[in-house]
């Protein structure tokens, strides 16, 4: 299954978490963090799987081009 391919790198980023911790929903993810990877890589494949024109301004369109260049797409 690819999501336990890429668990550990998905997992290297939950550090990240940190910078949010003004959000309410951060401290339920850092407490069950298997709903965190689980959301990374559910938000990775909806990117991964948009067609070009499908994509929603500029400024989503650039994250999803920095989000397929670190995973390699």
């Amino acid at each position: 299954m690819e999501l336990q391919i890429n668990r550990s790198e998905i997992l290297s980023q939950s550090k990240l978490l940190e910078k949010f911790s003004q959000y309410s929903g951060v401290s339920f993810l850092e407490i069950n963090i298997e709903v965190f990877i689980r959301r990374v890589y559910d938000k990775y494949l909806w990117l991964y799987n948009q067609k070009e024109n499908e994509k929603r301004g500029l400024s989503d369109s650039s994250t999803v081009k920095a989000i397929l260049k670190y995973y390699g797409s």
